[in-house]
């Protein structure tokens, strides 16, 4: 019976990856853009640390440099452990963990590692706003996640952004076109970030981080953009775009594998217990 068990333990494990595995084909896949399924972007906000992420304990991406914003990743809709480990490192050696992290239909999010005003290493998570903005305007997100006190965030010097502390994210619709934007500490004109350019493109979603420490000098803005989800790429993808099967289809059968093979050890262990 300990045998079955231990079997059936890595039987839910296996294909807990194999969710993942799914998820990451998903956003390679043709015609990813089309099933409207939720993203999850990453992005290492960590000075001078390289990381790589896991989820559910499947190493997804490696190396990702300090300042780094991933593609935006596909997965089905649940709940997801996402680890982020210095670059090399197993997943039991994350510096940054957050075993609950949700993905819902309709809500893409990005999951931000990065320290806290006193310099302790946190997991962020940010619902990704990429709903249309009024004419002629862009919606621009700023969110800090630098070693710093509380900041006012300017565009072409006239306050948009007050009073923004680590680690909240303020968000304004403001005219579209390209800005300079900096940051001063809250209530003063010291600026602490920038100046720096920013395209801010009509009806888009512009997201800025405030990055670094004001101790070390090493503050920096890391600017992208939400709702542009890749729709594929033309080849690496196994001879899925050539079959016309969809990656669903191979989950199914995958899963069902897995399910009949655990019904089938709990079938016997069952008989067994009773014989």
């Amino acid at each position: 019976m300990m045998i079955v068990t231990s079997v059936l333990r890595r039987l839910a494990a296996a294909l807990a990856v194999l969710m993942v595995v799914a998820g990451v084909m998903l956003a390679f896949a043709p015609g990813a853009r089309a099933d409207g399924l939720p993203t999850m972007t990453v992005v290492n906000g960590i000075p001078a640390q390289p990381l790589d992420l896991y989820v559910n304990g499947a190493l997804l991406l490696a190396r990702s440099a300090p300042g780094a914003v991933s593609r935006p990743l596909i997965f089905p809709p649940g709940t997801y452990d996402v680890a982020l480990a210095p670059s090399g490192e197993p997943a039991d050696s994350a510096i940054v963990e957050d075993a609950h992290v949700d993905i819902v239909r309709g809500r893409n999010i990005s999951v931000v590692a990065h320290p806290t005003a006193g310099g302790r290493r946190v997991l962020s998570t940010y619902f990704d706003d990429a709903g249309p903005a009024g004419p002629g305007l862009a919606r621009l997100i700023v969110r800090h996640t630098a070693v710093a006190p509380a900041v006012d965030v300017r565009a072409d010097g006239k306050p948009v952004l007050a009073g923004l502390t680590n680690p909240r994210e303020l968000k304004a619709e403001v005219p579209a076109g390209t800005v300079t934007v900096d940051a001063v500490f809250a209530g003063t004109g010291t600026v602490v970030l920038g100046p720096a350019p920013v395209r801010l493109i009509e009806g888009v979603t512009t997201i800025v981080y405030a990055m670094g420490s004001t101790s070390t000098g090493t503050m920096s803005l890391v600017v992208t953009t939400a709702g542009e989800v890749p729709a594929g790429v033309p080849a690496g993808t196994g001879g899925l775009a050539r079959t016309g099967v969809g990656v669903w289809w191979y989950l199914f059968v995958a899963t069902g594998l897995v399910l009949t093979t655990a019904g089938a050890l709990t079938l016997i262990a069952r008989r067994r217990t009773a014989g």
